[in-house]
């Protein structure tokens, strides 16, 4: 910084109490900019996703053994608010046609047979004590031969398996409001003006 005042000087013929000034400014501004694109990452994902009903639904970039903690694993990934989805809740929210289905599936990324990330059922992210843990196949209606089928939806268009893999995880959680948003910033740009009322004095 003293650097930077001094060339600052040197060049514009400034006094170096204005330099000070200006350079302070700068860092607030910068603070400020920081601070406006980490909300902005913050409210937007980088990744794939399907908004419905309040909820980002979306999968976990790591994938995760039968055996890990898939609750904590989508907390550790996406935040305290994410829950790895039950098999129940794509049933009753995306279940009832085949286009709502598709929506949900392309949003989050489910393109084919073969992936098939994890899901729980009524809880459980394994199958009756087994390390078999569920997860979901997009068959739209080819269903894979020798495939354990648990439960499906319209017409085996969406399947309920199990097997012993590691798998990405289907999270949710709930999509921030834009007045959480607005006194997030609202809290940042506070902290900065305090930091430069500090800074005069």
């Amino acid at each position: 910084m003293k650097k930077a005042i001094a060339m600052y000087v040197r060049l514009s013929g400034t006094s170096r109490m204005k330099a000070r000034k200006i350079m302070r400014a700068v860092k607030n501004v910068q603070i400020i900019l920081v601070s406006l694109a980490t909300i902005i990452v913050l409210s937007s994902s980088a990744f794939a996703s399907y908004i419905y009903d309040g909820y980002e639904y979306s999968l976990t970039t790591n994938t995760y053994a039968p055996t890990e903690n898939w609750a904590d694993a989508v907390v550790s990934e996406l935040g305290l608010t994410a829950q790895v989805v039950d098999w129940n809740i794509i049933k009753s929210e995306f279940g009832g046609s085949v286009d709502s289905l598709r929506s949900f599936l392309d949003g989050i990324g489910v393109m084919d047979v073969y992936n098939a990330p994890g899901v729980t059922w009524n809880g459980s992210q394994t199958w009756a004590g087994t390390t078999r843990s569920y997860g979901i196949n997009r068959a739209e209606g080819n269903v894979p031969s020798g495939y354990l089928i648990h439960d499906q939806i319209q017409g085996n268009w969406l399947l309920l398996g199990s097997w012993p893999a590691d798998r990405q995880l289907v999270a949710m959680a709930p999509v921030p409001l834009p007045s959480t948003m607005l006194i997030l910033g609202t809290g940042i740009a506070a902290l900065a003006g305090t930091r430069l009322r500090r800074k005069k004095q």
